[in-house]
């Protein structure tokens, strides 16, 4: 979601503490553009723990699975001097603003939009064909490994479907393996740092909820406004 700000375009995105690792689809769907939107937006990134209880959960592991979370976004690139990262339950405006809202949008617009709608599922073709290439309708599995090949290595597809001429679909997945392994070796090694220093954690959420607070409670006070509400005494 943008917003317009003075100065730069404003991004707030989320993703939820559902499991106890970020996958690589994350990752190159999402996480990736977060890291490169800090520089030119004013980024807010959350963790929007709220909307993790919407299903069933472990009380014992939302906390945990919260903090790990962060560490991972942090060990990720994003830098809490370039954006502002929180915990969506630390941040009561959200939930203020949800209830207004909830109160005053039908079914019929909410179903316009597409998170309200049930995901279609989809069967995927069945790939018996093992030659090297790009194809999602017919190669749904070996356009997927090429996919992910291209995004942690910069390079085209194209350039892949020729390297891999004439090999072997075990010749791909192999190769992937290994950097996938590559990338994820050093990335555990960070995330572990900052799960190390939950004081240093609890800071940086610290001090990203109070700048969402600051953002979120001028949205909220324009709203109550707008609504009707009888403003607290001064």
């Amino acid at each position: 979601m943008t917003a317009a700000t003075d100065r730069r375009p404003r991004v707030l995105s989320g993703i939820q503490p559902t499991a106890d690792s970020f996958h690589l689809g994350n990752y190159l769907g999402a996480l990736r553009q977060w890291v490169a939107l800090q520089d030119d937006h004013d980024a807010f990134y959350f963790i929007p723990d709220l909307h993790a209880i919407t299903v069933e959960y472990d009380p014992e592991l939302l906390a945990p699975r919260t903090r790990i979370a962060v560490a991972q976004l942090l060990a990720l690139g994003l830098d809490p001097a370039r954006c502002t990262v929180f915990v969506q339950s630390q941040v009561p405006e959200h939930a203020q603003l949800a209830w207004v809202l909830g109160c005053l949008t039908g079914y019929g617009e909410a179903s316009r939009m597409t998170q309200f709608k049930d995901k279609s599922i989809r069967s995927a073709v069945t790939d018996t064909e093992r030659e090297i290439r790009y194809d999602p309708g017919a190669k749904p599995g070996i356009s997927n490994l090429l996919t992910i090949y291209a995004a942690l290595t910069d390079r085209k597809i194209g350039e892949l479907e020729d390297a891999y001429a004439g090999r072997g679909y075990g010749d791909l997945k192999k190769d992937l393996a290994e950097l996938v392994v590559e990338f994820t070796a050093p990335l555990r090694e960070r995330v572990q740092v900052y799960l190390d220093d939950p004081a240093e954690l609890d800071r940086v959420l610290g001090a990203g909820a109070a700048k969402a607070r600051e953002v979120a409670g001028a949205t909220l006070a324009g709203v109550y406004d707008r609504i009707g509400f009888l403003p607290p005494a001064m």
